[in-house]
């Protein structure tokens, strides 16, 4: 399920050229386009908190760095007072959005609750 409507998510994009070179654009737009689930979640976070960024700091998105040759997702010179930024974006899936993990964790909680109580024994109490 999309986190924001394509027409905004396209208009932050465009946004964003001023700020990226057509390589990262055109990385975004093919993730935006996939068929895979999490590629496209994973560039919408991408391209949310970049826009987002970029209405509050200068930003420079997908840089190389020249002394390690890296390509961090975008740097920034003051978007913290105190100091540069070098910013990464952790990708996110679907499986993070939706509560699976947590959700799995409390039905074997559950399951072994009414294991205990279909036998007839009392659960432990924690006092």
């Amino acid at each position: 399920m999309p986190i924001f409507a394509r027409r905004r998510l396209y208009r932050m994009l465009d946004d964003l050229t001023a700020h990226a070179d057509q390589t990262k654009i055109g990385e975004l737009r093919r993730h935006l386009d996939s068929e895979n689930t999490d590629a496209t979640l994973s560039a919408e976070a991408e391209i949310s908190l970049l826009w987002a960024i970029s209405n509050v700091a200068r930003l420079e998105v997908g840089p190389e760095i020249a002394a390690t040759g890296r390509r961090p997702d975008a740097y920034s010179e003051n978007l913290f007072p105190s100091s540069a930024a070098i910013i990464e974006i952790r990708a996110l899936s679907e499986h993070s959005f939706s509560g699976r993990e947590a959700m799995a964790h409390r039905r074997k909680g559950v399951s072994v609750w009414l294991t205990i109580r279909r036998s007839g024994l009392q659960p432990n109490k924690q006092k």
